[in-house]
């Protein structure tokens, strides 16, 4: 990922990405605290549906509007400390939910973890950009693998705590950041050389608006993807359900979904460091349509295959893009890095009220087929990103 300049240098240039990545996944390990326990939460407290709903609500919005702010702040004035410290912030807010007594001091905490979460994301991913200054494909899809991860993994312990102990289990649960961030201390990631190291074209090359046409074409393929992937993640457990599925087999389902997910953004990741990345945008939006689509119309094994090769490949677009809005704005990539992880996913968890409503509407089947239906557009927009970028600019973003 680095130049092979010397083994000393790869090994560090691997320690460091290690680092950072390590940020991602303490940030997503506690943010998907509060999904699972939000029922317990609810009965404790005497919330409403509404009021937890506005509760997941505020942290999409939180993310949306704050991170290419984050970005920008990075940008100019981003440390590598920061990123422990960040960590440290999320992981105090979500563990601190356990003194909670009212909900205006639960939604308080959530904010503040999400305010921890929305640095972290675009500012991890700008110092992967200037530390991999070769395949960056790669390096951004192990950085996301990392975040989803984390995703997964943070029920599997907020869960037995919360069984346990009740909702003041939480407590417990800020040994995993302390723990991680002593090993980013190890790595040294508060000695991370911050040069940046950018593709060398210059924006009067081909010209700011048109940058700005193509960034917001791909802000909205993302947004469309990340909407269809938010959606079926949010109801497909109650799409389960209703095919008599324990939960157990439900709870394995959806952690195969995003590990699968993991896996296939590490994949396109490195195949975008080969050929075009918008080739892999384009490809993985296809085949993750028809995934989609064939897991809805099969049952049994056939059902969970096409099950796990859609979350495959609905997830592989978002390294990918991310490091395309990178390239499209060398100067500004952590403003660029927060529109694809922030404002995209931001958006697209504030549409799954609309794809809920629907499911209302015409039924879990409908709900699902919405799914697919974005999932089709968002790769019709692919085609639409040649249209924006100068042909000298298509060729770079082979490399």
């Amino acid at each position: 990922m680095m130049p092979r300049s010397s083994p000393q240098g790869t090994r560090r240039a691997f320690a460091a990405l290690a680092a950072i990545s390590l940020s991602h996944f303490a940030v997503d390990f506690y943010m998907a605290f509060i999904y699972p326990i939000l029922p317990q939460i609810s009965m404790e407290l005497g919330l409403s549906l509404t009021a937890g709903g506005f509760l997941m609500t505020s942290l999409a919005v939180t993310e949306c509007v704050t991170q290419p702010l984050f970005g920008q702040l990075a940008d100019r004035r981003g440390r590598p400390w920061m990123l422990p410290v960040a960590v440290i912030w999320t992981g105090l807010a979500m563990s601190t939910i356990a003194y909670a007594r009212n909900y205006y001091v639960l939604l308080l905490l959530c904010v503040l973890a999400a305010l921890g979460a929305a640095f972290v994301h675009p500012y991890g991913a700008t110092l992967v950009c200037r530390v991999a200054t070769k395949s960056r494909g790669t390096a951004m899809s192990w950085y996301s693998a990392l975040g989803t991860a984390g995703y997964a993994l943070g029920p599997l312990l907020v869960v037995p705590a919360v069984v346990r102990h009740g909702v003041p289990g939480l407590r417990f649960l800020l040994w995993p950041a302390l723990l991680l961030i002593i090993i980013q201390l190890g790595l040294g990631v508060h000695k991370l050389d911050m040069a940046r190291r950018t593709s060398g074209l210059k924006r009067s090359t081909w010209g700011a608006k048109r940058a700005g046409t193509a960034l917001f074409i791909l802000g909205t393929v993302a947004f469309l993807r990340a909407w269809a992937a938010s959606a079926i993640l949010g109801y497909a457990a109650f799409y389960f359900y209703t095919l008599q599925y324990s939960e157990t087999a439900v709870s394995w389902l959806l952690f195969g979904y995003l590990f699968a997910g993991a896996l296939g953004g590490i994949v396109a990741g490195a195949a975008s460091d080969r050929t075009s990345r918008r080739a892999i945008l384009l490809g993985s939006g296809l085949a993750c349509t028809v995934a989609t689509a064939l897991f809805l119309l099969t049952r049994g094994v056939a059902s969970w295959w096409w099950w796990l090769v859609a979350g495959a490949l609905t997830h592989a677009a978002f390294p990918v893009a991310t490091v395309l809005a990178q390239e499209l704005y060398p100067e500004r990539s952590g403003m660029a890095s927060g529109i694809i992880q922030g404002t995209a996913w931001g958006l697209g968890g504030i549409g799954v009220t609309l794809t809920g409503y629907i499911g209302d509407l015409y039924g879990m089947g409908t709900l699902l087929w919405s799914c697919v239906f974005l999932l089709a557009v968002s790769t019709v927009g692919c085609l639409a990103i040649s249209g924006s970028v100068p042909s000298g600019r298509l060729k770079h973003l082979k490399q």
